[in-house]
């Protein structure tokens, strides 16, 4: 393959050039598989088991997305919906290797109520906010 380049730098100056390209012979053709993340409630499937849906939609999160996608799981995305703190962290720990490898640290619970994903009504209990879809997004 023959390419030609042409460049200016900040002076103004141009520089121009030819150049042959050969295949490397250690070079592998890779392939990447793209996630795109839902946009919208309707794309967001709640009826598929828990390790998918947080293998589907919690990969390359943060911990707080993580923690708010998997409070969406178990109250199916309804907003207003009581989780206990209980379940989630069973689930959590259930999934360490999907979720960073750690162990539940209620930090991502606080963290995850600045932006108004969740909430905590009363103590050891989460609801969904309206704007939680907002954490699908890496």
């Amino acid at each position: 393959m023959r390419i030609s380049i042409t460049l200016v730098d900040d002076n103004g100056r141009t520089f121009q050039g030819d150049a042959v390209l050969t295949p490397s012979s250690s070079a592998k053709a890779t392939t990447r598989k793209v996630h795109q993340k839902p946009t919208t409630a309707e794309s967001v499937t709640f009826s598929i088991p828990i390790r998918a849906f947080v293998k589907k939609y919690g990969r390359q999160l943060s911990g707080p997305k993580r923690f708010t996608i998997l409070v969406a799981y178990l109250c199916k995305g309804q907003v207003g919906v009581s989780v206990l703190n209980t379940d989630v962290e069973k689930h959590w720990n259930k999934m360490k290797p999907l979720l960073g490898g750690k162990k539940l640290n209620y930090a991502y619970a606080t963290r995850a109520k600045e932006p108004g994903w969740i909430d905590s009504p009363s103590r050891g209990k989460y609801v969904l906010c309206a704007s939680w879809r907002g954490a699908l997004h890496a």
